[in-house]
């Protein structure tokens, strides 16, 4: 448990309120426990979920579910260390991409193709190209070719049938090959352009489409001027639990109740290695 929460106090998950758990690779128990709570997000989610997932364990009995329990626990902690990983890579890509000196595309603009005439929504960007671009006939007489910021886009499905032959998924374009669009044009068509992690919606005024929590997290500033880019969480002042009076009591006693739990079961896995 208290490596566990030691992870959640980590200053990578500490400053990202928006990343989703994956579930996918938790144990069935720590799954259900998360459905109650309608699939909770970030560091104040993964808290919650902690609480409710150790106050249900603390009500285990008999060895073999105790061994389970231990089993599970042991499952969490490496999934938890690999999603930990992640998010100290993500922090870091968010610290870079913090600088944007040379970056002249903001992510949900529409923007056009200089040569190829198709639109898209800038997705990501990269503030040089990570791919080998020196034989891409888009870049023959560039005098920076990959010296240059590179944008993901999602191309206009429509544009792409009728200039480039068929929809494209994803196109990875020079910055001196994009332009920028009158309002009038940035109405474009993509099937993932409203997924989840993508846009939230088009946004008539700005002529843009708004970039989700998670994308403008990893793009600070990516969000119109008059809006606040997410923050670090407040740092909680009631203990480890989060909690005061009843439910603090409430919540030491099944944390206290788990550990001498797990206590007895490695005792009695010790006498039996021993006998």
């Amino acid at each position: 448990y208290r490596s566990m929460w030691r992870w959640v106090r980590s200053p990578a998950v500490r400053c990202n309120p928006h990343f989703a758990l994956p579930l996918d690779k938790l144990p069935a128990s720590v799954v259900r426990a998360a459905e109650r709570l309608e699939s909770p997000r970030g560091a104040a989610g993964s808290r919650e979920l902690l609480r409710l997932a150790w106050r249900e364990a603390a009500s285990t009995s008999g060895e073999a579910a105790t061994a389970a329990e231990l089993d599970d626990a042991f499952r969490v902690l490496r999934v938890l260390g690999e999603l930990g990983e992640e998010l100290e890579a993500l922090q870091k890509k968010r610290a870079s991409n913090a600088w944007r000196v040379g970056v002249e595309m903001r992510i949900g603009e529409v923007v056009r193709h200089s040569q190829y005439g198709y639109r898209g929504v800038v997705l990501g960007w990269d503030r040089k190209a990570e791919v080998d671009v020196s034989g891409w006939d888009g870049l023959r007489k560039s005098s920076r070719g990959g010296d240059q910021p590179f944008y993901r886009l999602l191309p206009d499905y429509t544009d792409c049938a009728e200039l480039l032959g068929g929809p494209r998924e994803v196109k990875y374009v020079a910055q001196e090959n994009l332009e920028r669009l009158p309002p009038r044009y940035t109405r474009v068509h993509h099937p993932a352009l409203l997924s989840p992690g993508a846009f939230l919606r088009y946004d008539a005024t700005a002529a843009a489409f708004v970039p989700s929590d998670e994308l403008a997290y990893e793009y600070p500033g990516s969000r119109s001027p008059g809006s606040r880019s997410p923050g670090p969480e407040p740092p909680e002042s009631e203990g480890p639990l989060g909690a005061d009076g009843a439910e603090a009591g409430e919540a030491g006693a099944a944390v206290a109740e788990a550990a001498r739990t797990v206590e007895a079961a490695v005792t009695r896995a010790s006498q039996q290695l021993r006998d």
